[in-house]
């Protein structure tokens, strides 16, 4: 009596007399939707891993993979920050250098080397203590770093070759499942182990940052899996290439946010004029849905570290405000907290100055954001036109390109499944009903939402009509959705009739 998953199992070659159970997997795959909350950074920092993309939920984790937020241009922590103040919690964070960053170390005479695991400036900040062991003739090993927990690593031998030996390999592949390896140094013994193993503590020094970073080491290249290409596969929903103002890498960003289901946010140069920014957006040959531009007017902020004001680029604050935002709603008119002032407003002790209605419409029709004071809700620092950086007024809200990029992505990464199935009437059916019930799900939550109660805002075609003999023999399976997408209530008419000869009863 055998009990066979089916499709395993050649029912029209059983020769035993038998009853046999198969298995069968639900008829209808279910799509739960992808994360639309996860907001790459990329630029630079004073620790951790360079061109690797780290899992960051907070300044606490920041602070420890990447040594704290600096006061600098492009800095990744700044970014980070700015965007927590907003609600995002979910970040991969890319560390990129100028190619001139150095571990810090320290030569401990007939011993050997400590070398910090990564380069940057807050490895001069390592300790390495030595000291008795818990066991009779043996030594331990203490390795501090702010931010960080103690790594301890105790009953090594004594004496100097062995000692040497024994801490090479415990701090570079642990001591046991308690104490793994290092995650903040390594040890490499001295050609002769002379020494005598005295209790002391070690400061390692000489790490620098390599953070004199330009366009070509924020963007990197996809070939040598650097910079902004990092960022590939880890499914980000929103990106920011830190305080990147260079124009000719807007159309390249753009690229690249598009190929990977990303919405890019982008800045202009600080302190420009109006015509400069849309002078320069239009000779980069920027017009796409797949980004926001924003104009150039940066953000004094309060940094809660070094205890200054600074003057950061506002992409943080729409980052981390998409990061904190259904794809389907608009950042338009959402309060940014953290903002003192921005360039606009004449700096920390000029008065506020409004935009105009006259230049916030040259920038809208241009395709370029911009964060004011006040904003359609009052006397806040908001988003003020929604708008991503393509002309088309059918496609250019901000909600556009994340709500398709959410759907088209869980397409993607659910439908997969039906690859190598045998085409049958049953399949075409099972692929539509997979899509309409994730689509159905979404109206449910209110994502999609039909405007006369009574149609769809949704249509998902999966039979014959689009998948005729011709197109089966070749192996082709085709399904076909039509989405409408929600309008965001951007300008919004109110109109009034009063006077005292205005008649109010109605028909």
């Amino acid at each position: 009596m055998p009990i066979v998953q089916a499709g395993s199992f050649n029912t029209t070659a059983i020769d035993v007399p038998d009853i046999y159970v198969q298995v069968q997997p639900p008829q209808a795959l279910l799509l739960n939707g992808v994360a639309s909350h996860i907001v790459g950074v990329v630029g630079t920092a004073n620790w951790g891993p360079v061109n690797q993309p780290a899992i960051i939920a907070g300044m606490a984790d920041y602070d420890r993979v990447f040594g704290g937020l600096v006061n600098r241009l492009h800095d990744a922590g700044t970014a980070v920050a700015v965007a927590i103040q907003q609600g995002a919690a979910d970040f991969r964070v890319v560390r990129v250098t100028d190619g001139t960053d150095a571990a810090a170390a320290v030569e401990v005479d007939g011993l050997g080397s400590f070398t910090a695991l990564y380069t940057g400036s807050h490895g001069n900040n390592i300790r390495v203590s030595v000291s008795a062991g818990s066991r009779k003739d043996t030594k331990r090993v203490v390795v501090n770093l702010t931010g960080n927990s103690p790594e301890v690593f105790d009953n090594l031998p004594s004496e100097a070759p062995a000692f040497a030996a024994a801490l090479q390999m415990a701090l570079m592949s642990g001591q046991d499942i308690s104490r793994p390896a290092s995650n903040l140094v390594r040890f490499t013994p001295a050609a002769e182990v002379t020494a005598t193993i005295e209790n002391a503590t070690y400061a390692l020094t000489g790490g620098t940052d390599g953070g004199d970073v330009d366009s070509f080491d924020l963007m990197g290249s996809s070939g040598a899996s650097s910079g902004l290409y990092v960022l590939a596969g880890t499914k980000v929903s929103t990106a920011m290439v830190a305080d990147l103002y260079d124009a000719t890498t807007y159309v390249e960003q753009t690229a690249w946010g598009a190929a990977n289901g990303c919405y890019m946010v982008m800045v202009g140069q600080p302190g420009e004029t109006i015509l400069d920014a849309v002078e320069r957006k239009q000779t980069a040959g920027l017009d796409d849905h797949n980004a926001a531009l924003l104009f150039g007017d940066w953000c004094y902020w309060r940094d809660p570290v070094n205890q200054v004001i600074r003057l950061v680029s506002p992409q943080g604050f729409l980052a981390g405000k998409y990061g904190n935002l259904l794809p389907n709603l608009s950042a338009l008119n959402q309060p940014l907290v953290g903002i003192v002032a921005t360039q606009r407003t004449g700096g920390l002790t000029g008065a506020l100055k409004p935009y105009s209605t006259a230049e916030l419409a040259v920038l809208f029709r241009a395709g370029i954001d911009v964060i004011t004071n006040p904003a359609p809700r009052g006397s806040v620092w908001a988003l003020r036109g929604g708008f991503n950086a393509s002309t088309n007024a059918s496609i250019n809200g901000d909600n556009h390109p994340r709500m398709v990029n959410y759907i088209a992505k869980t397409l993607n990464e659910g439908l997969g499944l039906y690859v190598g199935r045998m085409i049958t009437p049953d399949l075409l059916m099972e692929v539509r009903a997979t899509q309409v019930s994730f689509l159905e799900g979404l109206v449910g939550q209110g994502m999609l939402v039909s405007m006369d109660g009574q149609r769809k805002p949704y249509l998902v075609i999966c039979d014959r009509s689009n998948n005729p003999d011709d197109r089966l023999a070749l192996n082709y399976l085709q399904s076909d959705a039509k989405v409408r997408i929600n309008g965001i209530a951007k300008r919004f008419i109110a109109n009034l009739e009063a006077g005292q000869t205005v008649v109010t009863v109605e028909d």
